[in-house]
This record gives C-alpha cells, sequence and structure tokens, in this order.
C-alpha cells in the first residue's frame, strides 16, 4: 500500500505529461498535411502549365505539318521554304522546352532523395547485379517523370538532326521525290511525338488532381 502511495503522484505527473503532448502530436501532423497539400497544389499548377504548353505545340507542329504537306502537293516550292523557315524555329523551341522539363524532372528526383542514377550493386563474384535499393512510391514516380522526358528529349534530337539532314537536300536544290517521302515521315514522327507528350501530361495532372483531393480529404 505505501509503495502504491508513493508511486501515485509519479503516474499523475506522467498522465499529465502525456495529455499535454497530445496537442503537439496532432500539430505537428497537420503541420505536415498542409506541407503535402501546398506541395500537391505546387505539382498541380506546374502540370497545368505544362499541359498548355504541349497542347499548343501539338497544335503548332500539327498545323506546320498540314501547310506543308499541302504546299508539296501543289508544287510550291516557295511556300514549304517559308514553312521550313517556321519548322526549324518550331524545332529551336521545342528542344530548349525539352532541356527545361528534363531539368525539371531531375530536381524534382533528386528532391525525394532518390539517385539519379543508382550505384548497382555487386555480388560475390563482383557482377552487378540490381540497381541498387527499390524507390518508394514517390520516388518511383519521380523517376518514371525523368526517364521519360530524357527519352523524349533524345528522340526530338534524333529527329531534328534527321530533319536538318534533309533540309540541306532542299538547301541545295537536289531534293526530289524521296526526299519528300522522308521529309514526310519525319513530320508524322514530330506530330506523332508531340501527341505522346499531350497525353503524358493530361495523365500526370489527372495524377496530380487526384493526389490533392486525397490530401483535403485526409483534413
Amino acid at each position: 500500500m505505501r509503495l502504491t502511495a508513493r508511486f501515485f503522484p509519479f503516474a499523475i505527473t506522467l498522465a499529465l505529461l502525456g495529455t499535454l503532448s497530445v496537442p503537439n502530436v496532432a500539430d505537428a501532423v497537420n503541420g505536415q498535411l498542409k506541407a503535402r497539400i501546398s506541395s500537391a497544389k505546387h505539382d498541380m499548377k506546374e502540370s497545368k502549365k505544362l499541359l498548355k504548353d504541349d497542347k499548343k505545340d501539338l497544335k503548332s507542329i500539327d498545323k506546320l505539318s498540314d501547310k506543308w504537306h499541302a504546299a508539296r502537293d501543289s508544287g510550291n516550292t516557295d511556300k514549304m521554304a517559308r514553312i521550313d523557315e517556321d519548322l526549324m524555329e518550331w524545332l529551336r523551341e521545342e528542344l530548349s522546352e525539352n532541356r527545361q522539363d528534363r531539368a525539371r524532372a531531375r530536381a524534382e528526383l533528386e528532391s525525394t532523395g532518390a539517385e539519379v542514377t543508382p550505384t548497382p550493386t555487386q555480388n560475390r563474384r563482383g557482377r552487378a547485379v540490381d540497381r541498387g535499393p527499390q524507390d518508394n512510391a514517390r520516388q518511383a514516380d519521380a523517376r518514371s517523370d525523368f526517364e521519360a522526358e530524357r527519352e523524349d528529349a533524345r528522340n526530338t534530337r534524333e529527329l531534328a538532326e534527321q530533319l536538318r539532314e534533309v533540309q540541306r537536300r532542299y538547301e541545295a536544290g537536289t531534293a526530289g521525290p524521296r526526299v519528300h517521302a522522308q521529309k514526310s515521315d519525319l513530320l508524322r514522327d514530330l506530330v506523332r511525338s508531340a501527341r505522346r507528350d499531350y497525353r503524358r501530361s493530361t495523365r500526370e495532372l489527372a495524377e496530380d488532381e487526384e493526389r490533392l483531393e486525397r490530401l483535403k480529404a485526409r483534413r
């Protein structure tokens, strides 16, 4: 009985401390949730901007492709040359946007704490067996975006270089039906690439909107 009486004040103190600590924990949780909601809003804002840019790019290259094919079919070489100037300007802007998008995606991946190029682990024989620690969900999503942007930039560079090579034939006055067909294919590839970018941006915006709604529902 005396032992119980000795520890009774101590038990009351612990209970009071526990009661006082609950609001602090709740405040910390609420603070984390607010920060995540703020981050999600920022991501959604960026996604809307990217979607708008990709929609504009798709509309521009689709229009340029149609105008070039119409000029080719009518044999209007002067008009084809003017369209080519607009086409090369579009390509320069697209390559610049690709670099910016890739840098943004890389920064986002790095902000998750993931390695941009994971260091392979090795087995006892010194052979690389995997890409290191597995990404968590946020890192995997950021890595997917980064790799998609990197692949898109590589494809655009390759198409741009092929198109420049074709343009040299036009400038030299040696472009015949075969070169026309090659350029037509390249233009269609650029349209398909821009369409893929637009679809990806649409999907990413939908994912960001869903994430924000889930976070808001937890308030």
